[in-house]
């Protein structure tokens, strides 16, 4: 074999962390001497400080500040935002390099991007070309917080990191050359498409081998990364492996607070416009420059651009906190996003910023078990607490709280006082005026720390500019057309008037005005405005087409997109309304071919994010307006027919049979034109847009002799793949979403019914992989609540749930279905083996125990025949299910039930002492009261914690007549026992004013001494019967007792007073009229103090009573007290008149001081 000369040998390929460094290298060297010291500058600042987000946010507010003040358009820098977050991950491996050579590479491709995109942005036409690449390119650029963790396991990452960022450098070189041209180089040299495409075509090859392998690394077993973790770090020196350890923490803790993706809508809100107004606000200013924790709350109308306004305050706080050591954190929350609306996902987010840069996050995070029992509002506070210097300072700015429930607001709200207390945390938060309440907000707000309250400023002139520039634009694009050239300032002078401040009301207009044919119909648009936002969404929706097609599509779209968990992208509403409810058989042909001209019967209430390529509604008062409960529009729908139609759609969708095989290898076949069916061709299409070119090759070369369409097919025929998510677009959503659906469903349907087999063929598939999936056991338990059998058999026969699953009150399947008295699924849930009937909720409460309380005789019966539970067990107040069954006067069946048990226990006590007869007479159970007392196993004389016997509860209950009876009748009842108050069931049965329990207990002759009362220890106050029921003053008990021999009206207590001076005293008038007829009665006598009731009625100026006194002629009047006054001369006193001793003041002294004496020794009756 001839050797080669040296010189002819082939170099080999230089690795692709040299050839980086290279690019960097060269890239350097084209600068200039002012541009070089800014490049050197950053990539020193970069690796000495690896950048952070929050310096991809400055950066993009520099880009947009730029933008703004050079050119009118739109905002671009957002644009940038993902393809530089995957930037400055790439920089920030500079920790994880530990100050090797490629430190400076990392920090130096962040460098020259900044570099590169602060020269491009004197050229606005090739920045849009550029941000739009760039924004294209960060969709998939690899963006891994755990970046850092992987990056040493997998010498591939590194190598395919390395040519990612290589092309970057190339693209950034290529932008930097442009720069350098002269002007008339420039005109020419603009990037081409086919530049463009390489580029992208590049980065978005490398971005997934990058993905697949990061993939990978993350899918490994926990046991296999340690094994590997532990070879790895077994080779390098403990400082490395140190920082290893420290990073994991530290990306542990923020994921603990939340994986959020928060930045998405405020992008979206930062590309709808800019605003510079808020910069001369003076509240604004001033909250800005304050040190301390303050709280600035702009108020506003809905549709004033208050989000908006906020999504430009955060890039001012960002460009103002440069150089200064103060944090900027953000969330805006989202209606059709309810993971954004939890308090869980708004506190997270923001403290996962606030602890972004903290150098001590790992320590803290070690120190603590994140995953402990504390609550994890408790766990953030003490992370941050723990992290976070008392002199941290930062901006927070919140927009959207209006949306989330009053109790979720209250809970965020919460959580940012307490920030404010420990931290210096200056809040910017929007709060929307109310047109029925425009002079004030709700009070909660103003419990901020040192709340600042402002209307947003005038925005007459961002209107005028915003109005001037959409028209300019709409009629450079040609999508609004005028033959008058005078109309358009018709058009601006219209929606100036009109606007109100209201920037969505004059982008909608002007959306309306666009789809205008002519001159006369513009002017007829503009005569004719709507004034409000709901009038312009129903003028929107009334231009459909009156076809049932287009109506038909309008409802299905809105109620798709307003069902929707999150917002859908293009691809999947296309496949979604696709979708013919209950026919599963998958045909290309019924895909939607245009989506954009289907969309367009919602006119400008959808919009499309260039980004995320996503379709949302214009503004959540879109939403509102079309499900509101006081919506009154034709287009309304409900919350449940919005998730019907989506439940339908994915059942459907999941149970096309193309999921449950696989698409064969194919070859190419060897057709002739001639011998094609359409069908074949048809049916052969992957993507509209291989369909267009195939039909124009086709229509080209048909006529072709011995053309071989088959040949020419395959060349547009996807590759041999099983079917997966790349070619249903929909399938992701569908079956992760699915069951979330099914619940909302169900939860908003007025009643239940029974599935279709649809559903319960998809629930029994194998599509949806129930057993790692949350929502499963909701729907298990929601079933089983709204008795919904075929889902909860199907479920529980599936094993592959937990049947004892518990909700958040700790009642599981078993529970709700006894306590809605669903009998058949109480008995296929008590003859599964798997199911605990013991289990208790969180009142300590079994099946029986809801089934008993809420009166379902048939379940009782059913759980007790089934030997499954215990008929005696008792929840957390001593409560057994028969003292529940006799809680409610309806359950009197099922109390019977529980009864006709023999292993019953009848005389078991609750927390208050109560037993089971006690609860049945109180309610009114007397069926249940009878069986008790025959069944002789009860005590009689059982006393509660207020010492209250059966008899006690009959005398205080109306309609117990026959109870007491009974028990009055039976021997060993005590109807004399006092309870803890010293009174007996006779003098309980007055102060209730039931006479039937009255008669019954005195004409039974058993009790002692029934009109004399005798106390003892702090009730030693002797009293009768007859002074309970003048302080009650019940005519009719007044007139019972009077019939009854021995009952003494004149009977005084141990301070010497009647009932007729407690009447007086109290004012009741009927008892003394009835005690003044009767025989004996004595008014005239006088207590301990020498008052008589005459005295009682003018001290508590009771006039008509003194007059009914004097009236009888049974009382002098002329009698004195101890203090030698009589009851006219206190009348006196009280009138201010001088007469009797002393002066008028000291004697209403004297009156205050006797009536505060009898106030004290005033005995209150049992």
């Amino acid at each position: 074999m001839v050797a080669l000369p040296q010189g002819l040998i082939p170099a080999p390929r230089l690795k692709p962390a040299i050839r980086l460094a290279q690019a960097v290298s060269e890239y350097e060297a084209d600068l200039t001497g002012d541009q070089k010291a800014q490049f050197n500058h950053h990539r020193a600042r970069a690796s000495q400080k690896p950048p952070s987000i929050q310096d991809v946010m400055q950066l993009t507010a520099e880009i947009d500040e730029q933008l703004s003040t050079k050119f009118r358009g739109r905002c671009l820098g957002t644009r940038t935002t993902n393809f530089l977050q995957s930037v400055q991950q790439f920089a920030a491996l500079g920790d994880t390099l530990v100050g090797g050579s490629q430190n400076l590479v990392a920090s130096g491709v962040w460098a020259l991007v900044r570099t590169s995109l602060m020269l491009i942005l004197q050229f606005s036409t090739y920045f849009e070309k550029v941000s739009s690449l760039f924004m294209v390119i960060g969709r998939s650029a690899p963006r891994y917080e755990k970046l850092a963790l992987l990056y040493p396991r997998s010498k591939d990452l590194q190598s395919f990191l390395f040519e990612y960022f290589g092309v970057v450098v190339r693209l950034c070189h290529q932008m930097l050359r442009f720069t350098q041209k002269s002007t008339i180089g420039k005109i020419g040299a603009t990037l081409n498409d086919a530049d463009l495409i390489s580029f992208q075509s590049q980065l978005e090859s490398w971005a997934k081998e990058i993905r697949d392998e990061a993939n990978y690394l993350m899918a490994q077993r926990i046991e296999e990364q340690a094994s590997l973790v532990t070879q790895i770090w077994s080779r390098k020196p403990s400082k490395e492996v140190t920082h290893q350890r420290q990073m994991k923490a530290y990306l542990n803790a923020l994921d603990f607070c939340s994986s959020y993706d928060y930045m998405s809508t405020w992008k979206q809100l930062r590309k709808a416009g800019s605003t510079t107004l808020f910069r001369q606000f003076s509240p604004y200013v001033e909250w800005r420059s304050r040190v301390h924790s303050s709280s600035l709350i702009l108020t506003g109308r809905l549709g004033f651009g208050k989000s908006v306004l906020l999504a430009n305050i955060v890039d001012d706080l960002h460009l103002f906190a440069q150089g200064q050591n103060v944090s900027v954190a953000f969330f805006f929350c989202r209606h059709d996003m309810p993971a954004s609306l939890r308090p869980r996902t708004i506190i997270g987010s923001l403290a996962r910023q606030l602890l972004w840069r903290a150098p001590r996050l790992q320590e803290t995070s070690e120190a603590y078990n994140l995953n402990d029992d504390l609550d994890e509002y408790a766990s953030i506070r003490r992370l941050l607490d723990g992290t976070l210097s008392p002199s941290f300072r930062a901006f927070l700015v919140i927009d959207g709280l209006d949306e989330c429930e009053v109790a979720d607001r209250q809970v965020v709200l919460q959580e940012l006082r307490w920030l404010q207390q420990k931290f210096s945390v200056l809040l910017c938060q929007s709060v929307r005026k109310e047109p029925r309440d425009p002079h004030g907000i709700d009070p909660e707000w103003e419990e901020l720390a040192d709340p600042l309250i402002a209307a947003i400023p005038d925005n007459s002139s961002d209107i005028e500019a915003f109005i001037e520039t959409e028209l300019e634009d709409r009629i450079k694009s040609g999508k609004l057309t005028m033959r008058d050239p005078l109309l358009v300032l018709e058009i601006q002078d219209a929606l100036l008037k009109g606007s109100q401040g209201m920037f969505l009301w004059v982008a909608l207009q002007i959306d309306n005005l666009c789809a205008m044919g002519t001159d006369e119909s513009i002017r007829q648009a503009l005569a004719d405005l709507p004034q409000t936002l709901s009038g312009t969404f129903s003028r929107i929706l009334r231009r459909v087409d009156d076809s049932s097609i287009a109506k038909s599509n309008q409802r299905r779209i809105l109620e798709l997109i307003v069902a929707a968990r999150y917002p859908l992208t293009l691809d999947e509403l296309r496949e979604a309304l696709s979708v013919v409810p209950g026919d599963t058989v998958w045909d290309s042909a019924k895909l939607i071919n245009d989506i954009f001209a289907t969309l367009a019967c919602c006119g400008s209430l959808l919009t499309l994010d260039e980004e995320e390529n996503t379709v949302r509604l214009v503004h959540g008062s879109v939403r509102q307006f079309l499900i509101g409960p006081e919506s009154t529009n034709e287009s309304k729908f409900t919350f449940h027919e919005a998730h019907k139609r989506m439940t339908d759609t994915i059942v459907t969708y999941l149970n096309y049979g193309i999921f449950e095989t696989q698409v064969s290898t194919r070859v190419i076949p060897q057709l002739q034109s001639s011998s094609a069916p359409a069908a074949i061709i048809r049916s052969n299409l992957a993507v509209p847009s291989a369909a267009r070119e195939l039909a124009l090759n086709l229509l080209k070369l048909r006529r072709t002799p011995g053309f071989n369409m088959g040949k020419t097919m395959a060349q547009y025929r996807p590759r041999p793949e099983t079917v997966s998510n790349h070619d249903f677009r929909f399938l992701t959503y569908a079956k992760c979403n699915c069951l979330y659906h099914i619940l909302c469903t169900l939860q908003t349907a007025s009643e239940a019914s029974n599935p279709d087999d649809l559903l319960l063929r998809l629930l029994n598939g194998p599509i949806l992989d129930l057993e790692k999936s949350d929502e499963i056991n909701k729907l298990l338990l929601l079933a089983a609540e709204r008795g919904i059998e075929p889902i909860v058999t199907l479920l529980l026969h599936s094993g592959k749930i937990n049947p004892n699953t518990a909700d958040s009150s700790g009642r599981t399947p078993l529970h709700l279905a006894a306590s809605s008295g669903h009998d058949a699924i109480v008995k296929n849930l008590v003859d599964s083996e798997k199911v605990d009937a013991g289990i208790a909720d969180e009142k300590g409460q079994n099946a029986l125990h809801v089934a008993s309380l809420n009166g379902h005789d048939s379940t009782v019966r059913l759980l007790l025949e089934s030997g499954v539970v215990n008929i005696n067990a008792t929840d957390h107040f001593d409560q057994t299910p028969l003292h529940l069954a006799l809680q409610r006067s309806s359950n009197k069946s099922t109390a019977k039930t529980i009864l006709s048990f023999p292993s019953a226990k009848l005389d078991l006590q609750d927390s208050e002492g109560q037993t089971p007869l006690h609860r049945a007479i109180a309610y009114g159970n007397t069926e249940a009261a009878a069986i008790l007392l025959k069944s002789g196993k009860v005590n009689l004389n059982a006393q509660d914690k207020l010492g209250q016997t059966p008899l006690h509860i009959a005398a205080l209950t109306l309609g117990t007549e026959l109870v007491a009876k009974e028990l009055i009748g039976l021997e060993s009842t005590d109807p004399n026992l006092l309870d803890y108050n010293m009174g007996t069931p006779l003098h309980r049965a007055v102060k209730s004013a039931n006479i039937p329990v009255m008669r019954i207990l005195l004409d039974s002759k058993r009790l002692h001494q029934p009109f004399e009362i005798h106390g003892h220890g702090i009730n030693s106050k002797t009293r009768t019967i007859m002074h309970v029921a003048a302080q009650h003053g019940n005519i009719g008990v007044t007139k019972t007792l009077l019939e009854y021999e021995g009952v003494d009206c004149n009977g005084t207590d141990t301070y010497g007073k009647t009932p007729l001076h407690y009447a007086a005293r109290r004012g009741n008038a009927g008892f003394v009229k009835v005690m003044l007829q009767s025989d004996g009665i004595r008014p005239d006598i006088q207590d301990n103090y020498g008052r008589t009731p005459l005295h009682a009625a003018v001290m508590h100026e009771h006039n008509y009573i003194a007059d009914l006194l004097m009236a009888s002629g049974k009382i002098r009047g002329d009698e004195v007290d101890e203090d030698g006054l009589t009851a006219f001369d206190y009348k006196a006193i009280l009138n201010n008149l001088t007469s009797g001793p002393g002066s008028a003041t000291s004697r209403e002294a004297i009156i205050s001081a006797r009536r505060r004496r009898e106030q004290e020794e005033f005995v209150v009756s049992p």
